[in-house]
């Protein structure tokens, strides 16, 4: 992923799915400023959420 602010490639930093989203944090080792980003519903969420539905 390419950092907002300088352009050059960030690093992962941490992947958090305790709460159902799929949040990251990546880190610019360039400028040193971390993003977050949610990529949307955690797979085990949904899987979960899906699994309830048909019961």
């Amino acid at each position: 992923m390419k950092c907002p602010t300088c352009g050059k490639e960030m690093r992962l930093e941490e992947k958090d799915t305790t709460f159902g989203r799929d949040m990251r944090t990546y880190r610019c080792d360039a400028c040193g400023k971390s993003h977050d980003v949610d990529y949307g519903i955690a797979l085990w969420k949904m899987l979960s959420d899906n699994y309830d539905a048909e019961e």
